[in-house]
């Protein structure tokens, strides 16, 4: 490294605004309002931290270059630092996402299902705090690119300037994404009004001094565009993307508490205003359906051979009898869905005695569920193989024909969905349900045939 440490030549000042477009969990170890709070200041100000944005860049570097293994992303490295082989100072640094605008902090519960039983698991009752999509912060980098003066170092600051290309352009598709729970539909970003000032200290007396008298807040518009950095890395990028459109022929009922005695006991989640089905409950019913069938086939181990490294899976598992396997995150995304042209009605209950008759105690309540409508479940894979694709869209057609619910109420009929459309990467087929064999093309097993064939051969 010490060729490349001698000068200060290259300075990039990024400011911009994310726009956060889900909700975003990012826990700060405090438990005073919930089992996991989100972040906040001295001030009691939500804010992001830097290393909260700092880390999901570089993991998300490190799943997309096309490096050679035997290098192990040194380019990355060399930017970010290391403690492991060398100590080695980052050349890049993220400041805090402040200046939250439009910030709107609630309270969400999470219970893990018994797959068997369908019932809540003992103890695993939590709620988390969240910050609700809409809000925005600053958003700043500076990176340092160092050099010897006697060498050209075009090479190396055409590299360094690339990786800072990569990461902007990934916080604005929104492939970057913060906190807890990003492969569940939290965390999603949208970086705006981005502004970069590229400062040649080798060269300029002008840019030497912008350096040196360099201040963020008068700071307000950059020299060069973001198609203006080097972009010549090459990338692996292999997502499968499956879009299914549901309507809702009854009702559906994803309870969230409410803390207003004089209003209903129970009501629909909703973010901002609008009901929605979160990510957690649609992995949820994906991930019974799927058991459900494997129970039926006497494959359930097969199954969650396959599952596993598709769904994720956390380091308590290893605590059951043979299970060799360690924590990995989730190779499945799926976003958050609002539901649309839904109509929320009370709909109030009582408890019956089994052995009376008559009413139990104490136990009339009154549910606020959402009734009508139509949403969108939207999924994505990395690297996914054909057999997965099958086990997923074996999940998605038993949401499609109705026989796996979503949400709770299942008893008495809510959850029920119903399949409209279907879209695998470009491909969209509207599948419906009949008997004609002139029809047999449009029958769902027919046109996914080759990825449950691959599926079945995995299972064998």
């Amino acid at each position: 490294m010490s060729d490349i440490e001698d000068v200060v030549i290259y300075k990039y000042y990024v400011k911009g605004k994310l726009i956060f477009k889900s909700p975003l969990v990012l826990g700060c170890g405090e438990e005073s309002n919930s089992d996991k709070d989100i972040s906040r200041d001295w001030y009691d100000k939500v804010f992001i931290p830097a290393s909260g944005i700092a880390g999901p860049t570089r993991h998300y570097l490190d799943s997309i270059l096309e490096e050679d293994k035997d290098r192990e992303h040194e380019l990355i490295r060399q930017i970010f630092g290391e403690r492991e082989k060398e100590s080695r100072q980052s050349l890049i640094t993220f400041y805090d996402g402040d200046n939250i605008e439009k910030c709107v902090v609630n309270i969400r519960d999470g219970v893990a299902i018994d797959y068997f039983t369908k019932t809540a698991k003992n103890t695993a009752k939590y709620n988390y705090e969240i910050m609700e999509p809409g809000a925005s912060c600053r958003f700043r980098i500076e990176l340092t690119i160092r050099g010897n003066k006697d060498k050209d170092n075009d090479e190396m600051v055409s590299k360094f300037e690339n990786i800072l290309f990569l990461v902007l352009e990934g916080f604005t598709n929104g492939n970057i994404r913060i906190g807890a729970k990003t492969a569940r539909g939290f965390g999603e970003l949208e970086l705006i009004d981005i502004k970069i000032l590229k400062l040649n200290l080798m060269d300029k007396a002008e840019d030497r001094d912008n350096w040196l008298n360099f201040d963020w807040e008068a700071f307000k518009e950059g020299n060069i565009q973001l198609n203006n950095l080097t972009n010549s890395l090459k990338t692996i990028q292999n997502k499968t993307h499956i879009s299914v459109k549901f309507k809702i022929p009854h009702s559906l009922l994803i309870r969230a508490p409410n803390p207003d005695p004089s209003e209903e006991d129970v009501a629909h989640l909703s973010s901002n205003g609008e009901p929605v089905v979160s990510g957690t409950s649609w992995v949820g019913a994906l991930r019974n359906a799927i058991i459900q069938v494997a129970r039926e086939l006497d494959k359930i181990e097969q199954v969650k051979k396959i599952m596993e490294p598709l769904f994720g899976y956390a380091k308590t598992r290893e605590k059951e009898p043979n299970y060799d396997l360690r924590a990995q995150k989730s190779r499945l995304f799926i976003n958050e869905s609002v539901i649309d042209k839904s109509i929320p009605l009370n709909y109030t209950r009582n408890k019956i005695d089994r052995f009376t008759g008559g009413a139990v105690d104490t136990a009339l309540f009154t549910e606020k569920a959402t009734f009508g409508g139509n949403i969108e479940l939207n999924i994505w894979i990395n690297d996914a193989e054909e057999y997965e694709k099958g086990i997923v869209l074996l999940g998605i057609k038993e949401l499609w024909h109705g026989l796996q619910s979503v949400g709770g109420g299942s008893n008495i009929g809510r959850g029920i969905l119903e399949g409209v459309k279907i879209k695998l990467n470009a491909e969209e087929y509207d599948i419906k349900d009949t008997k004609d064999i002139k029809d047999i093309n449009n029958d769902f097993n027919d046109i996914f045939e080759k990825y449950f064939k691959s599926l079945a051969d995995e299972l064998v």
